[in-house]
């Protein structure tokens, strides 16, 4: 263990030298556990591991350890390596593939790491960004001799730029062939959920089309601070998302801005959009809003809704203008006649007689509250905690609670009662009954594997005590399938412990005690995973057989 006793002694020197000690040591610290990583891949190759041949559905099967070049191995090796490192599944598989794929594809990469020259995570990002673009072993090694010497001089940035001039230049055509497809490459995507109950929606599409979306959300913008929003900019283009998803009232919101500047001139806009354009310098009110723009999919949809004569005839308004230079758009000065701009308020009527809360999407929401939280919210109490747990989502303030559920727009709020346990008995299938479902997943929100990260909604329910189907001819064991023998498990780790020679020991409700297959034991709780390290007195009270470490394959 590091000595901390007298760093506060030290004066500016000899702080400087110590710094400069750490640094190397973190060195030698990563380039060991990598060095171990890549052991760990030799020691569980096929040659050294039998059961790696599968033969059963569900049994473990021989896979490549990482890109062309690299050898196989035994598919759950990553799974053990992660445990012993307190990291989750996926992050050891991760470990094992920049291992081998330094070792076998990055020759000089590898060199320095051993030297404790370069940081293993820069050495792994290269190794990963040469893997993720499928090139072959020679290109690999080629970009390793092309770009390796330059790492310890260059800054991270100019240095990974480096590494994609290379990557690019190894093989034209694949870049080429890549740019196309990140060209139409295009997604939707949320983001986690901050300690603050917000979250981040990220978007990539046509650039056209992204222009389109941000007009229509800065003009909802607009509308709103015409309507008395006070709140700044970015806030109301939030609230314009919000708005977007139900169509019907967008449609209702922006018909009926328009029309009351149908023969207006261009109006002033609010001062907190005075500095706010897009890459290409246009305002958001330069994007002049039509009924054709306002009649595309989906919004074309709420139109059909409404009555059919209706809709028809406000599609034969498309060629005439509800916003801006009336005059350059199909040929009417002066902008919309009297009988047209009579329609329009006949569709808006339509449109405010309707319930748009048809158009609301239907959202689920598992809000977990204790009984403090509960008496704090109702007014009972000042005392108590303001925080509720709403799954998927994280820790959220009750005021931020109360704000979604008191939104109003969402008028359909179905609550749910809570599940008594003591109503919910062991059932005599393997089967498992809705309501004892729902409480496993209540009372382990996460997978019970070590450093389990999926959550339990989304996972299997394992019996801990395997299930015990009886003789053919008779009825199995009463009483198998209860909470007191149920955790969830990702289909993975489910498999890990079926077939990849991990035991589990459930002694109570919410208590997981795993034995990994080199003799280390950990135990998951509701508190997190905890290292508990090789415990003969455990292994011979559950009857495990002892083995030598060194004779364990």
């Amino acid at each position: 263990m590091f000595d901390w006793t007298g760093i506060d002694e030290l004066d500016a020197d000899a702080t400087a030298d110590a710094l400069a000690r750490s640094r190397v040591r973190v060195l030698e610290a990563q380039a060991e556990q990598l060095l171990l990583a890549a052991q760990w891949a030799d020691l569980r190759a096929p040659e050294f591991v039998d059961e790696c041949l599968a033969t059963l559905p569900g049994e473990e099967r021989v896979v490549p350890s990482g890109a062309d070049g690299c050898p196989q191995i035994d598919e759950f090796a990553g799974a053990e390596l992660a445990a012993l490192l307190g990291r989750t599944t996926q992050s050891g598989e991760q470990l094992l593939a920049d291992a081998v794929n330094l070792r076998h594809r990055h020759p000089q990469l590898w060199a320095d790491i051993r030297c404790g020259r370069v940081p293993v995570w820069l050495a792994a990002k290269v190794a990963r960004r040469c893997a993720a673009v499928g090139l072959t072993l020679e290109q690999a090694r080629w970009v390793d001799t092309q770009t390796t010497q330059y790492l310890p001089t260059l800054p991270v940035n100019r240095f990974l730029k480096l590494v994609n001039a290379k990557i690019a230049e190894a093989d034209p055509e694949a870049a080429a062939a890549r740019a196309e497809a990140e060209r139409l490459k295009t997604f939707v995507q949320s983001g986690v959920t901050d300690e603050h109950g917000m979250r981040t929606l990220v978007a990539r599409a046509d650039a056209g089309e992204v222009m389109y979306v941000v007009a229509v959300i800065d003009r909802i913008a607009v509308v709103l601070a015409e309507q008395g929003d006070t709140d700044p900019v970015d806030v109301r283009r939030a609230k314009g998302l919000r708005i977007l998803a139900n169509p019907e009232r967008a449609l209702a919101l922006l018909l009926g801005a328009s029309l009351e500047h149908a023969d207006d001139e261009p109006e002033p806009q609010p001062d907190d959009l005075a500095g706010v354009h897009d890459v290409e310098g246009r305002r958001p009110w330069d994007y002049r809003l039509r009924v054709d723009d306002l009649t595309e999919q989906p919004l074309d949809e709420a139109i059909d809704g409404l009555d059919e004569e209706l809709g028809g005839q406000l599609r034969e308004l498309t060629a005439g203008a509800v916003g801006g230079d009336a005059a350059a758009d199909a040929g009417r000065p002066g902008g919309l006649s009297e009988e047209d701009r009579a329609l329009l308020r006949s569709v808006l009527d339509a449109l405010g007689s309707s319930d748009a809360s048809r158009f609301d999407p239907v959202l689920t929401l598992h809000v977990h509250l204790s009984e403090a939280a509960l008496h704090r919210a109702a007014g009972l109490t000042d005392a108590g905690p303001r925080i509720a747990r709403v799954e998927e989502i994280g820790p959220v303030v009750l005021e931020s609670l109360r704000r979604w559920l008191g939104d109003a727009t969402a008028h359909r709020i179905v609550v749910k009662p809570v599940l008594d346990h003591v109503t919910v008995v062991p059932v005599d299938r393997y089967e498992i009954p809705r309501p004892m479902r729902e409480l496993v997943e209540v009372r382990d929100p996460f997978e019970v594997f070590p450093y389990g990260t999926l959550p339990s909604r989304r996972c299997d329910k394992d019996h801990p005590q395997p299930y015990d189907r009886g003789p053919r001819d008779g009825r199995p064991p009463p009483g198998q399938t209860s909470m007191e023998n149920l955790g969830p498990l990702s289909r993975k780790h489910h498999r890990l412990k079926t077939h990849g020679g991990w035991r589990l020991h459930h002694p109570e409700p919410g208590v997981y005690w795993w034995r990994l297959p080199h003799g280390h034991w950990i135990r998951v709780d509701d508190s997190g995973t905890h290292q508990h390290g090789r415990d003969p007195v455990m292994d011979l009270r559950l009857g495990i057989a002892v083995i030598p470490p060194s004779l364990v394959g």
